[in-house]
């Protein structure tokens, strides 16, 4: 991440700050979710871990099992 400084209008700053309130977003997400759309990059997460799974024949896992 870099921090800058950016120069807008007063106006459109509280607009992207109440749309980004509506959203549930923050003000930098929103003009980092901006910013990508207008230049149509998605910057990919890098999701390292894998969930691995296990054969278990015929048996049925319950709930309780867990507790046991």
């Amino acid at each position: 991440m870099v921090r800058t400084t950016v120069y807008l209008p007063t106006d459109l700053v509280a607009l992207a700050k109440v749309s980004a309130l509506n959203t549930g977003n923050t003000l930098t997400g929103l003009v980092r979710e901006s910013l990508e759309d207008k230049l149509e990059v998605r910057i990919k997460k890098k999701n390292n871990w894998k969930l691995r799974t296990y054969a278990l024949g015929n048996y049925k896992f319950r709930r309780a099992d867990a507790y046991e």
